[in-house]
């Protein structure tokens, strides 16, 4: 009997060009074999090479594209509107911002199921500074969900909005992490006492600023102290420039790491600090920290909050607040104690996101979804 046919469509911030410089392809094709074991996948993506001997699956990579922000996407989104007429079995969609989609469900005529990672609308409200933005945001937003068969959000507050603004149907699956590539010894006493991480896209909403902030006044009583900063982003120069101003020592720019090699630094890391300034949904690099077992600090915002227990699993600060971050990261770098406690109990809350755990039941979701179709 043949498999049924899953097609899958990435949305531009998520191209697989984009995965690779980020270090996250091997991640996502471990996604994606897991899905060939019920399904024939068909991929399609804003990228102009062919991943299809690379990932196993069968790639349509798009035959050209215009290097302009604006006329790049348009283009992605014409092409895909023409590649529908060709699609079989169910379809996800991976992002929430694709306008086309309405007509692309009419031409393709397959039931579609659509990710809600994050509040779209809203975080790029927040986020982005530019004004065509926060008046397009709302409209990407409703014309990707209208046509939508099944939302899958990865939070209940995410699941909240979608019943309470569009009554779609949802199905939560949190994000997940890959625990077989974490290394083993990353108990505390192998950890090192003295080292902080971030990991995240440099972006001024990620509160990197008020991190080096904080790590400067750390540095006074703690002259050991190392930060690295892994990722890369706009605001690298910046955030240089700023560390040069502090004349502060111990930080360390990694650039992009593989992402297995940002979860073994997480592994050695005593203290995981998330500073972002607006919002998250579900962020990955959090759950990945927490099921690394390092002390996790983030503010206590949307996304952030959800996820952390405070006092429990990790600590929370307020967004922006450098005085409350400095001291808790004085006070967990004097409590080795309250370091291990507060990191065994996130690695026990991050089991619930492992990959065995939520993507088998998703792709139960999808093979229901073809079933149905």
């Amino acid at each position: 009997m043949s498999r049924p046919t899953l097609t899958i469509i990435q949305s531009t911030h998520a191209s697989l060009d984009g995965f690779k410089l980020n270090g996250l392809l091997e991640r996502h094709r471990r996604l994606l074999k897991e899905y060939s074991k019920t399904f024939r996948v068909v991929l399609y993506t804003s990228d102009t090479t062919d991943y299809s001997a690379e990932l196993d699956v069968e790639h349509h990579p798009v035959p050209w594209l215009p290097r302009s922000f604006g006329w790049r996407h348009l283009m992605f989104y014409l092409w895909l509107i023409w590649r529908s007429l060709q699609m079989k079995g169910v379809i996800k969609v991976f992002g929430s911002n694709i306008p086309t989609l309405p007509l692309m469900k009419l031409l393709s005529r397959c039931p579609m199921m659509v990710t809600y990672q994050w509040d779209y609308a809203e975080v790029t409200r927040k986020n982005e500074r530019t004004r065509l933005k926060y008046w397009l945001a709302p409209i990407l937003e409703m014309l990707a969900l209208r046509p939508a068969d099944l939302v899958l959000v990865t939070a209940t507050w995410l699941q909240d909005k979608i019943h309470r603004v569009y009554r779609k149907k949802t199905v939560l699956l949190p994000n997940w992490v890959d625990l077989s590539v974490l290394d083993q010894g990353g108990e505390e006493k192998t950890r090192d006492k003295k080292l902080i991480v971030f990991a995240g896209r440099l972006h001024w909403a990620k509160g990197v600023n008020v991190l080096l902030e904080a790590f400067a006044y750390v540095k006074q009583q703690y002259s050991d102290a190392l930060l690295m900063v892994c990722g890369e982003g706009e605001e690298r120069n910046s955030l240089e420039n700023q560390v040069k101003s502090l004349h502060v020592e111990g930080v360390e720019f990694t650039g992009r790491f593989p992402n297995s090699e940002v979860l073994r630094l997480m592994s050695r890391a005593a203290i995981f600090v998330l500073p972002t300034l607006t919002m998250e949904g579900h962020p990955k690099a959090l759950i990945e920290a927490m099921a690394c077992g390092a002390a996790c600090v983030a503010t206590n915002v949307q996304g952030n909050k959800e996820i952390i227990i405070d006092g429990e699993t990790g600590l929370l600060v307020p967004a922006y607040d450098v005085e409350t971050l400095s001291n808790v990261l004085e006070r967990l770098l004097n409590d080795k104690s309250l370091r291990a406690r507060l990191g065994q109990a996130a690695q026990v809350e991050a089991r619930r996101y492992s990959f065995s755990s939520i993507v088998p039941r998703e792709v139960e979701t999808l093979a229901s979804l073809a079933s149905n179709s």
